[in-house]
């Protein structure tokens, strides 16, 4: 994974997580992909994590899932 897909992927969750206080029924219309992304995101991280190279970057994305989720 290269660093600027890392920033944009934590930039498109940022950007998720605004846009479900800003108008949380568009977010509810499409939750089952989102559900569905997020699923195959963190077992992708999982994976990376225990990649000790790719391991920093996978926690800011999970961190960056987290937030949204919460």
């Amino acid at each position: 994974m290269e660093d600027s897909a890392e920033e944009c992927m934590i930039l498109s969750l940022h950007i998720l997580g605004r846009l479900t206080l800003i108008a949380p029924t568009l977010v509810l219309s499409v939750i089952d992909s989102l559900v569905e992304a997020f699923d195959k995101q963190v077992q992708k991280n999982l994976k990376l994590i225990s990649n000790v190279q790719s391991s920093e970057k996978a926690q800011n994305i999970m961190r960056a899932i987290l937030r949204v989720v919460e």
